[in-house]
Parts: C-alpha cells; structure tokens; sequence
C-alpha cells in the first residue's frame, strides 16, 4: 500500500506543481485582470483531470504490490513485465492528460472568456513545454522507483519472457524528449515575448527591457534546472544498474573467486536480462563447482587406492622378476646338469657296446674252447698219446678263463656305474621337479596378486598363467622323465645282478678249467681218473655255453636299455632346454611387464599431481 500511494505521489505533485506554475505564468506572460477566469476554467479541469489520471494509472499503480510480484525465486513473469512497463505508460497517460488539460483551458478561455486567442496559444505551447518537463520528471521518478522496489524484493532470477529493449528505448526517448521540450520552450517563449514588443512603443520598450530580460531568464534558468536535474537522475539510475552488475562481475574475477553472491534484478531491460544471465552462470557454474569438490574429493580417494595399489604391483612385478630370475638361473644349471648327464650316458653306452663287443669275442672264445675240450674228450678215449695236447689245451683254456673272468668284472663294474649314473639322474630330475612346484607356487602368488589388482594386474595375471601353465607342462614332463628313469634303473639294477651271477658262473667255470687242468695232469696216472674229468669237464663245458649265452643275451639287453636310457636322457635335455627357453621368454615378458608397472606408477603419481592442481584451483572458488 505504502509503495502505491508513493508512486500516487510522484504523479500528482508534478500535476499540482504545473497547475500553479501554469496560473502564475498566466499572470507573469498575460493580462493579470484575466487571471480569476482564467483559473475559473483551469483548476475544475485540471483537478477533474488528476483524479481521472489516477483511476486510470490505477492498473499501473497496482504492478507495485509486493504480493503481486511473487517470491525471490520464483517471479511472477506477468507482474513483472507490467512493472517495467508501468513507467513508460503513466509517462504516456501523463503526457496525454496534461495535452487534453491545456487544450480544454484553452478552448474555455477565448470562447467564454475573450481572452486575446493568439497570445493565450502562445502561452499554451509555453505552458505546455513545462508540462512536457513535468512528464519526463514523472518517468525519470518512476524509473528509480522501480530500481528500489526490484533492489529491495532481491530478485536474483530473470524470466526469459521479460527480455524488453527498454534501456535501449530510454537512450532514444530521453533526449529525444528533451530536445523536443527545449525547442517548444524556446519558440513559443521567444513568439510570446515579440507578440508584446510589437504593443510598446520605443519610449515604453526602453523601460520593459529590464523586465522582459527578467521574464526571459527566470523561466529558462528554472527549466535549465529542472532538465539537468533529470538528466543526472535519469545518467544515476543507469549508472546504477550497470554499477552492480560490474560489482558482481569484479566479484567474479577477484581473486576470492565469489561464487556465492548474485547481481540483484532492479530494472526490466536488457540490463536485468544481463545481470539474470550473469547469476544464472553463476548458479550453473556454483552448482558444477560444488559437484566438482564432491567428485574430485572422491577420485583423491581412488587416486591414492590406485596409486598405493599400482606401488604394490609394482612391487610384487620386482618380486615376481627376482623369483623368475632364480628359476631361470637354476633352469639353465639343470640344463647344464643334463648336457652332462647326456655326455656321460653317451660315454656309458660307448663304454656297453665296448663290453658286447668283449663278451662276443669271449663267447666265440669260450665256444671254440668248448668245441675244443669236446674233441678232446671224444679223442681221450682213442688217443691217449694226445694227453700232453690236451693238458696244454686246458692251460689255454685256463688262460682263457682268467680273460673271461676279466672282462665280466669289467663289465659288472661298468653296469655299477651305469646304476649309480642312473640313481644320479633321478636326483637330477626330483631337483628339477622341486624347481617347477616352486615356480607353480610362484605363479599362484603372482596370479593371487594381479587379481587383487583389478583391471591394472590383468597383464600380469596372464604371464602368471603362463608360468603355471610352463611349471605344469616342466613337472609332467619331469614325471614322465623319472618314471623313464626307474624304468632304467630297474633294468639297470637287473642287469647287474645278471653281470654278478654271470661272474660268479666264471668263477665257477674258471675253477673247472682249473680243475680241468689239474685232471690233465692226472691223465697220465689213471684213464679212468681221466673219463671222469672228461665227464665232469663235459658238465661243466655244458653250463659254460649255457652262462655264455646268458652273458651274450644279458649284453645285447645292455645295450637296448642303455640306448632307451641314452635316449630318455636326450628328451629330457630337450625339455630343459624348452624348459630354459620358456623361462628366458617369461623373463623378458616379466621385464616388459615390470617397465609397464614402472610406467604405471608414474602417469598415476603425474596425474595425482594434476588431480591436486586441479583441487587447489577448484578450492580457490569461494562456494
């Protein structure tokens, strides 16, 4: 209600002021004896006019209801378009009122009253120069009122609908309207002062120029006034506006960085469109900054769990890279150990197929010796003269026996070593079965390792499966190798007990030779003593070709089951060097791996670094 009979005020006392300063002027520029007729038609119409005015600027009045405009938020778009809009209306209606005013007066003056009708219309123009000014007094008055009612509503958001050019208006309007008010003053005071002059004659015009210069400048010094006063309120009021935009937008770009103010909304021009724009920004930009804290205070989290994890794998990389270099080194040292085994299992079947080669002359020897003692025999009975032959047949067969004694101990210390190659290479081969379970177990850790990591130890997961997979594929190899290798070994051990049995038949047959000689010896005493020696030395040549072609069958099996263990050997020196290749392969994955986690760790602490800028620059915001 307050503002209302406020905005009531600013039209009805520029009325008022206009309604004396008209009947003044009546009595300075006309005749003085006219002016209670003239009032008589001037102050019922101009006070019939002023209560028309204000039931008719009561729609415009009614735009300076608070209740009416709405809330801070949530503007009412109608009300407000109509409050930008009252000043230039009532400016309208007060201009029109004020034309009709002083065409009525006028009219009712030379038709009633006589009044001389070319000068009352001089004056009328005159007067109406000054009710022009009392228009652009009421507008420029109602332009700050709509200021200071927006500014104290605080509204801070501006509809799009209300987007008006009236500031652009005002700049043409303005001193349009003063230019024109100016050149009415100025051509009808000047038109009104001459039609006097040309009254007076010489004598009387010398004693009127001190009035009539009096009459001139007292109104134009007034009206200068009253113009440069309205001007400097009209230059304020937008210098108002465009000062608080400037003190939000200072706000902005300090280095407090506000984002919690807003510029408030106190006009409906492009002004307001742009300070609504401005705190729209700001309101978008508070509520992303806001957004941002809360996002960028969650990634800090996750930047330093990344980080501390990509350390981590980092670490175990290292550690995987030292294990896996271990294993590669003990790998390469197995292989070393089977070329070896390789070279004497080589050696070893050299040494066999020397000993077949001994036992098939022995055989041949032992045969034809048979043969020999066989004829002998056959001929005892029918040449005793042949005694002294076969006494020396049977030290030869003796000597012989010695030979074959020889070659089987040589052969049963070679089948020995054979035996204790053999049990080292099933040491061999259970190192190299400890070395894949290891190398397993590492795999599982490292597997273990890069699924903790996540999606980072996805790369590391594989290789760690690689390295199972190669553990497995070296410890069923290593199985297969062992089993290969007790095969071996229990040919191995039987063909032993086959070479001692074979040399204790030696030692038997070399007892019989002796004791074939000492029957030799006998032959002379006795032919009887000498059948039963042929006898028994038949026997005993029987069970020597039976021991020789055991010890030629026990050397042909030799030396097949040391070509299988020659040959079980060689596919196990094949799958330690796969085996070392593998890990020389897993070893420069691992490296690659390991420069990758190295590379890792550092774009992750380069982007904490960022991630911190960032932080530091979002916080300069005030929100």
């Amino acid at each position: 209600m307050k503002e209302k009979n406020s905005v009531i005020l600013i039209v009805y006392l520029p009325w008022i002021f206009l309604l004396g300063l008209y009947s003044l002027g009546f009595a300075f520029y006309m005749d003085p004896s006219m002016l209670p007729r003239f009032l008589s038609a001037l102050l019922p119409t101009g006070i019939l006019m002023m209560f028309v005015m204000g039931i008719v600027t009561c729609r415009q009045r009614r735009c300076f209801d608070p209740r009416i405009l709405g809330s801070e938020q949530d503007v009412d778009e109608a009300a407000l378009s109509g409050l930008g809009a009252a000043p230039l209306a009532i400016f309208k209606l007060f201009i029109l009122f004020n034309l009709v005013l002083v065409i009525i007066v006028t009219l009712v003056s030379i038709q009633l009253f006589g009044i001389d009708s070319a000068r009352l219309l001089l004056y009328s123009g005159m007067a109406l120069s000054y009710m022009l000014l009392g228009a652009a007094f009421v507008y420029v008055s109602l332009d700050r009122k709509v200021l200071n009612f927006l500014h104290n509503h605080r509204i801070t958001r501006f509809p799009e609908s209300c987007r008006h050019d009236r500031q652009f208006r005002k700049i043409i309007i303005m001193p349009s309207f003063m230019t024109l008010m100016n050149l009415c003053l100025a051509f009808t005071s000047v038109l009104l002062e001459t039609s006097r002059l040309e009254d007076l004659h010489a004598a009387a015009l010398a004693q009127q120029i001190p009035m009539l210069v009096a009459k001139m400048v007292l109104p134009w010094g007034i009206y200068a006034f009253i113009v440069m006063a309205l001007v400097f309120v009209w230059a304020k009021n937008t210098s108002i506006l465009f000062s608080r935009v400037q003190q939000r937008v200072d706000a902005l770009t300090s280095k407090e960085k506000d984002l919690t103010g807003a510029v408030f909304i106190c006009s409906v021009d492009e002004i307001a469109a742009l300070a609504g724009g401005i705190n729209q920004f700001i309101r978008m930009l508070h509520g992303s900054m806001v957004q941002l804290k809360e996002h960028f205070a969650h990634l800090d989290g996750i930047q330093h769990e990344l980080l501390s994890a990509v350390r981590e794998a980092g670490a175990v990389a290292g550690d995987s890279s030292e294990s896996i270099g271990a294993a590669e080194h003990e790998m390469r040292i197995q292989d070393h150990i089977n070329g070896e085994a390789i070279h004497q299992g080589e050696e070893v079947a050299l040494v066999v197929s020397k000993i077949g080669e001994a036992f098939s002359r022995q055989t041949e020897a032992v045969t034809g010796a048979m043969e020999h003692v066989q004829g002998l025999i056959d001929s005892v009975e029918t040449a005793a003269g042949k005694i002294l032959s076969v006494s020396r047949q049977g030290s030869r067969l003796e000597t012989l026996s010695k030979e074959g004694s020889e070659a089987v101990s040589a052969a049963l210390n070679s089948v020995r070593e054979v035996a204790t190659m053999s049990a080292r290479l099933s040491e061999i081969n259970q190192a190299i079965a400890s070395i894949a379970s290891q190398t397993n177990l590492l795999a599982m850790n490292a597997a273990i390792e890069a699924a903790h990591a996540g999606d980072s130890g996805q790369g590391f997961a594989v290789v760690a499966d690689e390295i199972r997979m190669l553990a497995e594929s070296s410890a069923a190899q290593t199985k297969e190798s062992n089993n290969s290798l007790k095969l071996v070994s229990q040919e191995i051990q039987r063909a032993l007990e086959d070479a001692e049995r074979t040399s204790a038949s030696f030692e038997q047959m070399q007892a019989g030779i002796l004791e074939i000689g000492e029957a030799s010896g006998r032959i002379s005493e006795t032919v009887q003593d000498q059948a039963r020696a042929s006898r028994s030395i038949s026997g005993m040549l029987d069970d020597a070709r039976a021991q020789t072609d055991a010890i030629s069958e026990l050397s042909a099996n030799l030396e097949q089951r040391n070509e299988a263990l020659l040959e079980a050997l060689r596919q196990v020196g094949e799958s330690s060097k796969k085996t070392l290749q593998e890990a020389e392969r897993m070893g420069v994955m691992n490296r690659e791996v390991q420069e990758r986690m190295e590379s890792l760790v550092k774009a992750a602490e380069e982007t904490a670094v960022i991630q911190t800028n960032v932080s530091g620059l979002i916080e300069d915001f005030k929100v």
